[in-house]
């Protein structure tokens, strides 16, 4: 696809300001990606939600020759969860409307635009149905429905009352949406659920994709190494019981835990020798780490959101050919039995055996491996599914 002009509509992720293109997200890759043959704007926030500072811009900001960000202004929030978060999406959607009167000599061929936010995608799908413009809406969280696995089941009713206008916002965009596609089949079936809309052609799943680790070779150490890399958090995971399980294993067995969190030290003050805590790690450093390591661990809780993910942590794992171990049920675990590219385990129990289990038969553990590097390649190259997207944008187009 060459010469089309491709309006990307994202906030809450890294803008590449300063040149900044490693550590981009999705739909920064995508936009980076496409702009080498085409023209891309794309419109976000003049607020970093990773360091929860004001980004001091508003409007366009060239990149390159093709590449124009265009920040849109808002409100600053300090909390994930807060009625100032939604707020400042609430502001992003109504600047939005407005900004893009000023481009009407100059509409998109198409439209990728990023659910949630709510707002943001409701406003640039009704321009895009408006303007008979195709858009592709891309699922990557599961909001609002998200909100009520935080609160008891007999508030939920409430609960969608207040929260109504979102919900009919959400409804609206996954019906006149030309196409939908989402990072896994729970996340596509949950777009797709309740509007009728089962087996639309335009339909699919185009998994989080990354760049082959090639600068990494697999080492065969004494010790039998698991590592986790994620949030250090008693909310998300159940990495308590990954760490007593570890208490238990003899000297040969380590976890190492990469990350930060709020309870850092809490797990610090529970772990023994056989746990080492590296706290935040880089890149570079991850690929000294990861050889190391026999299995890589996803221990997040079994959420809502969560149960119908292939998390990220467990591509990064099996891009270094890494097998997955994880208590997580839903696509993951089906993913992971299906390619055989790890173990699922229930409890402690379950987690101690495999670990053993995998110590002592090495074969099994290379077999997981290979398995690992080829499901990788597979599913989540970014060159070929970046190929793969960019013929879905010209059919959809054309």
């Amino acid at each position: 696809m060459i010469g089309k002009n491709i309006w990307f509509i994202c906030v809450g992720e890294p803008v590449p300001i300063n040149g900044n293109f490693e550590n981009l997200h999705r739909c920064g890759k995508l936009a980076h990606e496409f702009s080498l043959q085409n023209d891309v704007i794309w419109f976000t926030s003049n607020f970093d939600h990773f360091s929860k500072e004001k980004i001091n811009f508003i409007g366009e900001k060239k990149i390159n020759e093709n590449f124009k960000l265009f920040f849109l202004d808002t409100k600053p929030y300090k909390k994930n969860i807060s009625l100032s978060r939604f707020h400042s999406h609430y502001l992003i959607g109504k600047e939005f409307k407005k900004k893009i009167k000023h481009f009407s000599s100059n509409r998109p061929d198409i439209i990728y635009a990023s659910f949630p936010t709510i707002e943001l995608a409701y406003e640039c799908t009704k321009y895009a149905v408006k303007n008979r413009i195709p858009i592709v809406v891309d699922v990557r969280d599961l909001w609002p429905d998200i909100f009520l696995s935080t609160i008891p089941n007999f508030l939920h009713f409430f609960a969608k009352i207040a929260l109504f206008s979102w919900y009919r916002k959400k409804r609206y965009i996954f019906k006149k949406a030309t196409s939908i596609i989402a990072i896994s089949n729970g996340y596509l079936e949950f777009a797709n659920q309740n509007i009728y809309r089962k087996n639309n052609k335009n339909d699919k799943i185009f998994y989080k994709s990354y760049l082959p680790n090639q600068s990494f070779q697999k080492s065969n150490p004494d010790k039998f190494r698991v590592i986790y890399i994620g949030a250090i958090s008693k909310n998300k995971t159940s990495l308590q019981s990954v760490i007593e399980v570890f208490n238990d294993l003899d000297s040969k067995f380590e976890l190492i835990i990469c990350g930060e969190g709020d309870d850092i030290n809490y797990y610090k003050s529970i772990a023994n020798d056989n746990i080492i805590f590296k706290g935040w790690v880089s890149k570079n450093d991850i690929n000294n780490i990861i050889p190391d390591c026999s299995l890589g661990v996803v221990p997040l809780n079994n959420r809502f959101d969560f149960n119908r993910a292939i998390v990220n942590k467990a591509i990064e794992y099996i891009s270094y050919g890494t097998p997955v171990i994880t208590s997580l049920k839903g696509d993951l675990k089906n993913f992971i039995e299906e390619n055989k590219i790890g173990l699922f385990y229930a409890n402690k129990q379950e987690l101690r055996a495999s670990i053993l289990r995998l110590d002592q038969d090495r074969d099994f553990l290379k077999l997981l491996s290979r398995n690992a590097s080829k499901t990788f390649f597979n599913n989540f190259d970014f060159t070929k599914n970046f190929s793969k997207l960019q013929n879905h944008f010209v059919s959809l187009i054309e």
